[in-house]
């Protein structure tokens, strides 16, 4: 089983290929921290979290808020690792981000692809099998999906990956 630990490195590893350099990081559903922790480390990023769960042990992490109505500012990069729940969410999240900034979401994929079309803001889908990715922003048109797909090494036989609406 995948630790928070483990999640986070991966995702700091998604983040390297996707030649990102975020310095605002917002993690929503954020857990101990985790990913929170490796962006401030690898990134010297300002990163903060919102979780609405209780953690135990403690976070790891002193950024964390409960509530998004105590989230103030934009972010260059959003994530939400497997905890999103409505396409409002997204909306939400989309409000917070700078121009040109990134949102990374993992999820379930029969659970994420029925939202992001609901949502219809442009976005690449990466189809890994159970759980998939998805990046939200502007600059993620049908030139940088290719880019995208190469980077990570995926074909459409394995998946696959598109840009939609």
């Amino acid at each position: 089983m995948e630790t928070e630990e483990d999640r986070a490195q991966r995702m700091i590893t998604t983040i390297r290929m996707m030649q990102l350099h975020p310095k605002r990081c917002l993690d929503y559903g954020c857990g101990r921290g985790w990913l929170l922790r490796s962006l401030q480390v690898y990134h010297n990023a300002y990163a903060m979290g919102v979780e609405w769960q209780d953690v135990d042990p403690p976070a790891v992490v002193k950024e964390i808020v409960e509530t998004k109505e105590e989230v103030t500012g934009t972010f260059d990069l959003i994530t939400c690792i497997r905890r999103l729940s409505s396409a409002e969410e997204i909306r939400w999240m989309a409000e917070r981000l700078t121009p040109g900034g990134t949102i990374l979401i993992e999820e379930e994929t029969e659970w994420l692809k029925p939202i992001l079309d609901r949502v219809r803001i442009p976005h690449l889908f990466i189809n890994q099998g159970k759980f998939s990715q998805s990046f939200i922003g502007s600059n993620y048109g049908e030139l940088r999906a290719e880019r995208v797909v190469e980077t990570v090494e995926l074909t459409r036989e394995e998946g696959g990956a598109w840009y939609g609406r």
